[in-house]
């Protein structure tokens, strides 16, 4: 049996591609000889004397460690043309997480993402799999009468695959599950398909629904220009000198981008100001040590989820997320907090929002008849003899207060 959890982030013409965790076994007569799952947060495998072991990220060696921390981060970044079809394909994990297959997993998170035909209840799609042992056959989609409470489509998947030029009468691969598709995003945005076959049972599980991405706009931090993503359920609000981007998650809940010139006053006082902010204790430097890492820009970020305690007068409890990540010239701060159920309902498209910056670089130039820019991880440098008023609005100087 192998399982990948996985997400697609989406924008006009492009793909990313985030895997979230991958568990494989092997059975042998019946007993499990191997058994491991891999996650940003734990490793967990099975020794040969049927231990089970485990370990957290930050207990990892370092090479296992390298691999954890790319779960949760994109590792492939797609540019597609107007069909959907795949043009360019960068892959951002390094060569540590690549040995995991990545090329296989890739092909194994798009195999089921077929088009809907317009005006069809039931269509068959012949599909070929490009993995080790190339995999081929037919797959059926049958909608269901009616749609989900959320207007979500939902559609029966089966089907055979057989390998590549197996003998006849190999082993088939049976197909079996379900997927969600979104008409408002014309995206499949939720999956469980299960592959099951003689000794051999792998499962997929996407959930995209909260991770969509779709188009912002751009501010500058710095010497920096950095362009934002709007995850699909958030809405633009007016924002100010302070605010680069004020995006609305709910009623009264908002997230927001605050850029501070410098070391905006350092991590620990500002992580210590948004724990007091939340009725918690400052803990000084130790702040620091509860804060996880997540790439954001090409550079690790320190991200925080605080609890505060419930409120006296009956209130739902406060949660916060806040992230910082150090630029050449400043300190960019992220923050969401709110009723702590909405807050956690949120959090994908937090962090979807965060990994989703990127830098504008110097020789971007919009294509013709609109679309996004090309961009990067690494900073694009201001010209020279730009106008320095535009910089100063968008950095807020010496005061940690502001976010």
């Amino acid at each position: 049996m192998a399982r990948t959890d996985y997400a697609h982030l989406l924008a006009p013409g492009r793909r990313r591609i985030v895997l979230h965790a991958v568990a494989v076994e092997r059975s042998v007569d019946g007993k499990v000889v191997e058994a491991s799952v891999l996650s940003r947060n734990e490793a967990v495998w099975l020794e040969p004397d049927g231990t089970r072991q485990t370990t957290a990220r930050k207990d990892a060696p370092e090479r296992l460690r390298t691999q954890m921390e790319a779960f949760g981060e994109t590792w492939s970044d797609l540019e597609l043309d107007a069909d959907g079809r795949e043009t360019a394909r960068r892959d951002l994990v390094g060569p540590e997480v690549a040995a995991q297959s990545t090329d296989q997993q890739l092909a194994l998170s798009r195999f089921f993402h077929v088009p809907i035909p317009i005006g069809e209840d039931e269509w068959d799609v012949a599909r070929t799999l490009v993995a080790d042992a190339p995999l081929a056959g037919t797959l059926q989609y049958r909608k269901r009468e009616a749609p989900t409470d959320d207007g979500l489509v939902e559609v029966a998947v089966s089907g055979g695959l057989v390998e590549v030029g197996a003998e006849p009468g190999a082993g088939v691969l049976n197909v079996a599950g379900r997927q969600l598709y979104d008409p408002a995003l014309r995206e499949w945005v939720e999956g469980r398909i299960t592959l099951e076959g003689a000794g051999t049972r792998l499962g997929l599980n996407l959930d995209l629904r909260a991770a969509p991405l779709t188009v912002g706009g751009e501010f500058t931090a710095g010497a920096e220009t950095i362009r934002w993503l709007r995850p699909v359920h958030w809405r633009v609000q007016g924002g100010n000198a302070i605010r680069m981007v004020d995006l609305g998650v709910a009623d009264d809940v908002s997230c927001y981008v605050v850029v501070l010139e410098g070391d905006g006053g350092g991590l620990a006082a500002n992580f210590d100001r948004w724990r007091r902010q939340l009725g918690l204790v400052a803990k000084g430097a130790a702040a620091l040590e509860s804060a996880e890492t997540l790439q954001v820009l090409g550079r690790p970020a320190h991200l925080l989820r605080l609890d505060g305690p419930p409120a006296a007068d009956g209130r739902p409890a406060v949660r916060m997320l806040g992230l910082a990540c150090r630029l050449e010239e400043a300190m960019l701060f992220v923050k969401l907090s709110g009723p702590a159920a909405i807050v956690r309902a949120a959090e994908a498209d937090f962090e979807a929002f965060c990994t989703g910056l990127e830098f504008v670089r110097e020789d971007d130039e919009a294509p013709e008849g609109g679309g996004a820019r090309r961009t990067s991880r690494s900073p694009r440098r201001r010209r020279r003899g730009r106008s320095s008023s535009k910089l100063r609005s968008a950095t807020t100087r010496g005061s940690t207060s502001a976010c």
